[in-house]
């Protein structure tokens, strides 16, 4: 099922289906060049990762920042993460970290 849902994601913001406000948060975001921290909370398949995705992609046009994407409930637990993430937070370069079905 996973292979079907990467074929199928949205690529461009202009296909995804979504709320207005979220729309115009992500035009705005795009616009300004400058990334809030997020959390996206709902149930699955409303469009969460796609949205993420579509963001970073959106901010990272000129390839200006890493890109990594987690899945939370399945990379080995939170202490895998915390590792990585210091390991991005010595680079020079700016990262946008994606951590996918986080457990609360």
């Amino acid at each position: 099922m996973s292979l079907w849902i990467e074929k199928y994601r949205p690529t461009e913001i202009k296909d995804f289906e979504g709320s207005d406000k979220l729309i115009n948060f992500f035009n705005t975001t795009i616009k300004k060049k400058i990334l809030p921290n997020i959390l996206l909370s709902g149930s699955a398949g409303t469009g969460k990762t796609t949205f993420a995705k579509l963001l970073a992609n959106g901010l990272n046009d000129q390839n200006k920042f890493l890109v990594k994407e987690y899945n939370a409930s399945n990379d080995r637990g939170i202490t895998l993460i915390r590792n990585e993430i210091k390991n991005y937070s010595s680079m020079l370069r700016r990262t946008i970290l994606i951590l996918d079905d986080v457990k609360i």
